[in-house]
């Protein structure tokens, strides 16, 4: 949204849309971009062989990113549809916490798109998380915007 000002002034004027871009935003930005699995029993995957212990890295972004399932999978669509993400995982590994993190990701993108519609972002100085290759985030993220009512 810092580099996409017509995306933000859309959500800023079509609040409704938040929620579906939040399954967007989830989908192109995972919380977390792999997790790893055991392998209980010997299989194969796609012809490479696994033996049961093995560990497994497996990538939300490729799982996201895939054009079988995603048309455009490098553009963000704002009300895309369907959007079967796997960012909080499937089945029986599937986040507890996903509703809630939902929740507070709108309220969050909401808020800020309510009193810094304005922000402004200073790439220059973004400080990503050096030494975790699993979790997305920043160290540090420093942004400008006018003063506003509280």
């Amino acid at each position: 949204l810092n580099r996409d000002r017509a995306l933000r002034q859309r959500l800023i004027d079509e609040p409704d849309l938040r929620v579906s871009a939040t399954e967007e935003f989830l989908r192109m930005h995972p919380p977390l971009a792999t997790i790893a699995r055991t392998a209980r029993m010997d299989t194969e995957l796609r012809g490479c062989p696994v033996r049961a212990g093995d560990r497994v890295l497996v990538s939300r972004h490729s799982a996201n990113y895939d054009a079988a399932q995603f048309q455009d999978p490098d553009v963000f669509i704002p009300d895309r549809f369907p959007n079967r993400h796997v960012s909080f995982g499937l089945g029986v590994h599937r986040c507890v916490g996903s509703h809630l993190a939902r929740l507070m990701f709108q309220e969050m993108l909401g808020q800020i798109l309510e009193r810094m519609p304005d922000y402004e972002i200073d790439e220059t100085r973004i400080e990503p998380y050096a030494d975790r290759g699993f979790a997305q985030g920043w160290v540090s993220l420093p942004a400008r915007f006018a003063k506003g009512e509280r």
